[in-house]
């Protein structure tokens, strides 16, 4: 992973120091490695802080009264994991890598004493925390009042300018989540997933192709996205750089 890549969370906001790089690399550490379908995190644990996403992805989920699993968030490499349940004794979701995965682990106490020596950190994850909460609104908003071929495409479209340095620039991206497991994502079936799918790869809007051996899902490519946001018509989010009212740098 690329040092962008490892803070490019905090940097979205933020000019960060090198006194603040340095702090963030100390708490994060290096990571250990997670083959795919491990847990990482059961539902119930006891919560003994966060995680960091260093490589790879994970399916954040909860488990309904009659055994159905729900997939709530997909997280990749940058990604901070399991704030939620920190208000909680107890684990809120599980985390289930969904590839091969690089994780660290930090605990509460040291989140709290990077609260006290870096307040404009803990800001940021204010910030970012916020930013989440939007993406969830928009893809509730379009879900629920447009229907299923706008809840997919806006969900593609989120994976797509929400990725990080690692997964590179140009206009395709490997997305190894199964129709199945992205109909979980949206509320949908996967039958009607794979029907939007044809849809929108009969429109010219993506492109599916096979990934190498191993990796899972498909290689999208998103050789018209004006035409495709103008589908979704989702509000155009702008983060605001470097915001006056945060605490100073250290």
């Amino acid at each position: 992973m690329t040092e962008d890549a490892l803070l490019y969370r905090f940097s979205a906001f933020v000019d960060l120091t090198p006194l603040e790089c340095t702090a963030l690399h100390d708490m994060i550490g290096p990571g250990s490695s997670f083959d795919a379908g491990k847990r990482i995190q059961w539902e119930g644990d006891a919560v003994s802080g966060m995680f960091f996403l260093h490589e790879g992805w994970v399916l954040s989920s909860i488990i309904h009264s009659d055994g159905s699993r729900q997939v709530l968030k997909v997280h990749r490499s940058g990604d901070i994991m399991n704030g939620p349940s920190l208000p909680f004794e107890t684990a809120v979701a599980s985390l289930v890598a969904l590839t091969p995965a690089k994780v660290s682990t930090f605990p509460i106490h040291k989140l709290g004493m990077l609260f006290a020596a870096h307040p404009r950190l803990a800001a940021v994850l204010f910030l970012n925390c916020q930013e989440e909460r939007v993406t969830l609104m928009d893809r509730l908003a379009v879900g629920g009042q447009l229907g299923a071929k706008h809840s997919v495409a806006a969900f593609l479209l989120q994976l797509f300018d929400g990725r990080p340095p690692s997964d590179g620039s140009d206009a395709k991206l490997h997305i190894p989540l199964t129709q199945h497991q992205i109909a979980d994502v949206l509320g949908l079936s996967p039958v009607h997933v794979n029907r939007v799918m044809v849809a929108l790869e009969a429109e010219g809007l993506i492109k599916r192709s096979a990934p190498r051996t191993g990796r899972g899902g498909h290689i999208y490519e998103f050789p018209d996205t004006p035409r495709l946001k103008s589908l979704v018509d989702m509000p155009e989010r702008v983060r605001r750089r470097n915001p006056t009212w945060l605490p100073m740098p250290t």
